[in-house]
């Protein structure tokens, strides 16, 4: 048996605006909107992949080490364009990378 993680993801039963591309739907303040269980990268059941809370506590520590030194910001005038595949991801994203004052 098998399932498509694109088209879970995309669940209007489980995501307003579904085919969104939206990262803020991930915000800690709309955390009660989406249920833990809907979103499934590193698949579910027997066929989980046996790195997944590893590689949360990875890039959590990255991302923080990174953004406490850098502001990331959005390069003016682009917009996203999301890529199909198995997990849906941003094709480019140009960012505009400044330290932050120490």
């Amino acid at each position: 048996m098998g399932f498509s993680l694109y088209a879970l993801h995309r669940d209007p039963g489980v995501y307003a605006d579904a085919d969104r591309f939206d990262p803020d739907r991930w915000l800690p303040e709309r955390r009660g909107e989406i249920a833990r269980t809907a979103y499934v990268p590193f698949g579910a059941g027997n066929r989980k992949c046996i790195g997944d809370a590893f590689v949360y506590t990875e890039a959590t520590i990255a991302l923080a080490t990174i953004l406490s030194r850098w502001s990331l910001r959005p390069a003016p005038g682009h917009v996203p364009k999301e890529v199909a595949s198995a997990v849906a991801h941003a094709d480019l994203m140009p960012m505009v990378v400044t330290p932050r004052d120490a």
